[in-house]
């Protein structure tokens, strides 16, 4: 408990605020491209696949399939396990299914241009709940762990390591048969220059500056 206490004094305040308002903000952006039904991020593809297809609520089987990344990051990738693994791993799949239910409660959109729509507002909400996740700097998700991993032991660009990842998470949901679109594409390739927009202009300002500071 002590050691707890002190690792959490060590992390802060406003960084563990940061985690948390990124994990659930990220949790309703890919909860709103579930409802648009025009293809999640990878791992969220595969991972709603599997759940559909053995028949699991969403939340649930997020949690147990974290398990299998995890076990590949507590081998080789503990320097990456915090806070933030923990709240990423045991939250965002319940916030993304609590925030599907709630939109389809406004019936779902059926048209392209309210699908898109939808997605672009996804997008934006998305980036910004990566920002702050990643910059409050308080560990990696058990899946995100997977390609710095690669990158760490296998000496190949990070980019390349995360298309593989990505592209196991595609073929998953490929072979299950789970929903692959355009919000798939937009969220493996589109998201870097928007999340970067964020980080440089909120989440570093917010969760690094420091008192006294210029």
């Amino acid at each position: 408990m002590e050691a707890l206490k002190k690792y959490l004094a060590h992390v802060g305040t406003r960084r563990l605020i940061g985690l948390v308002l990124g994990n659930l903000i990220l949790g309703i952006g890919c909860g709103s491209f579930k409802w648009a039904a025009v293809g999640n991020d990878p791992f969220s593809a595969s991972s709603m696949a599997l759940a559909a297809f053995i028949s699991i609520p969403y939340g649930y089987f997020n949690v147990l399939y974290n398990v299998l990344f995890f076990t590949f990051q507590i081998i080789w990738g503990r320097k990456y396990i915090g806070i933030g693994t923990i709240i990423n791993w045991f939250c965002l799949g319940f916030t993304i299914q609590w925030t599907y239910d709630i939109l389809c409660q406004f019936g779902t959109p059926v048209t392209w241009p309210q699908k898109i729509l939808v997605m672009a507002v996804g997008v934006i909400v998305i980036c910004f709940g990566l920002s702050l996740y990643q910059t409050s700097d308080t560990g990696l998700a058990p899946f995100d762990s997977i390609s710095v991993m690669m990158h760490d032991y296998w000496h190949l660009p990070y980019f390349w390591c995360r298309i593989m990842t990505d592209s196991f998470c595609a073929l998953v949901t490929f072979l299950t048969g789970g929903l692959l679109g355009v919000g798939t594409l937009v969220c493996a390739f589109g998201l870097g220059p928007i999340i970067q927009f964020f980080n440089t202009h909120c989440s570093e300002k917010v969760l690094r500056h420091k008192i006294g500071a210029a």
